[in-house]
């Protein structure tokens, strides 16, 4: 009767192991090469965990009654970032 499932629970462990192994190897390959290649590995990576996180935040309802902050500071934070690493 667990068979099945077993069977199921190891197929999920053997996609998980094998897609883990493929992302190292990329990521290591990128990380290894440098220049931009890895400022753009480094830049989605940070989008994408942000993300993921106010996800999760606003699913879990912990933000649920604060104001967010106005649009005009991201912008102005953006810009400043942007003059200091480029100019």
């Amino acid at each position: 009767m667990n068979e099945p499932r077993q069977h199921k629970e190891g197929s999920q462990v053997r996609k998980r192991v094998l897609f883990g192994l493929i992302i190292g190897v990329g990521s290591g390959g990128l990380v290894l090469s440098g220049g931009w290649m890895f400022t753009v590995l480094v830049a989605v990576s940070v989008f994408a965990a942000a993300r993921e996180y106010f996800d999760l935040v606003r699913r879990q309802g912990i933000a649920a009654g604060m104001m967010p902050p106005p649009r005009y500071m991201y912008r102005g934070l953006a810009r400043l970032y942007v003059r200091r690493w480029f100019c």
